[in-house]
């Protein structure tokens, strides 16, 4: 039986993956900042869809914290609890 993870990456094509290495306690001076970029920022998700010319609204953003919830609330997408999303993946694949 595959993994949820291995069902959605069959269902879907990962196009690019963003992150993150800034945070207000860093060890390391350069990432010792604020950013937009960090959620619960908007800034990787408005990244992605101006790199990849498509609006909020066609925009999903799948998360398992509230930080993932707020971040795509400012950038105004639409939020899929992570347990829920990948759980129809796992159903396909037992059927």
């Amino acid at each position: 039986m595959r993994s949820a993870v291995e069902a959605a990456a069959y269902a879907v094509k990962i196009w690019t993956v963003y992150s993150s290495f800034t945070h207000p306690k860093a060890t390391i001076a350069a990432y010792r900042h604020e950013s937009a970029d960090r959620k619960p920022g908007p800034g990787m998700l408005l990244h992605a869809m101006s790199k990849f010319h498509v609006t909020a609204a066609r925009t999903l953003m799948v998360g398992d914290r509230d930080e993932d919830r707020q971040a795509a609330a400012r950038a105004r997408c639409d939020f899929e609890d992570a347990t829920k999303f990948f759980a129809q993946f796992t159903e396909e694949a037992t059927h």
